[in-house]
């Protein structure tokens, strides 16, 4: 445990430290959404060449759009003005948002939209735990990675138990 003298950071650690108990009641969060931003990149412009805040503070930042999926709903396609009317319109206050590399798309909705919702959850993040022997973890070689990974598809050899057994993963169900 460390002990900050700073206020501020002591001020920040107790926040943490009530919101983390809030999340642990199931009335925590009562509506999930996945979200996927797509924006505008070139050679020179990408965040391959620019950290995070670089790129969304960047004059050149352009939202083209968002997809959106709420748990119980459908599927749909928001272009940056309908995503921004959708943004001031949704009650964020009990969501928690689902996104494939959070850092990026959770930066765009805190910086550009002013979203806060109660809980983010990661995708990308959950593979890099589940799969650190990964070199990208971009959502198109997940989505390959997944459909050839006998652990994503639900088949287990004694030989594959054994090998997650090994890295000290538990919980696998045959």
């Amino acid at each position: 445990h460390v002990r900050h003298t700073c206020p501020r950071v002591q001020g920040r650690h107790r926040r943490c430290a009530a919101q983390l108990r809030d999340y642990s009641t199931a009335e925590a969060v009562t509506t999930y959404v996945v979200l996927d931003a797509e924006t505008y990149w070139s050679t020179e412009y990408s965040l391959s060449r620019l950290s995070h805040e670089e790129y969304i503070r960047h004059p050149d930042f352009l939202e083209h759009g968002w997809g959106v999926l709420p748990i119980d709903g459908k599927a749909r396609w928001l272009n940056r003005a309908q995503f921004a009317k959708f943004a001031r319109e949704y009650n964020w206050s009990d969501t928690a948002i689902i996104c494939h590399n959070t850092r990026f798309d959770g930066a765009i909705l805190g910086w550009v939209h002013g979203i806060r919702p109660k809980f983010w959850i990661d995708t990308m993040g959950m593979y890099r735990a589940l799969h650190r022997d990964l070199k990208s973890f971009s959502l198109a070689k997940l989505a390959h990675f997944a459909e050839h990974d006998d652990f994503a598809l639900g088949r287990f050899s004694g030989e594959h138990r054994e090998r997650r057994a090994h890295r000290g993963w538990v919980g696998v169900v045959a």
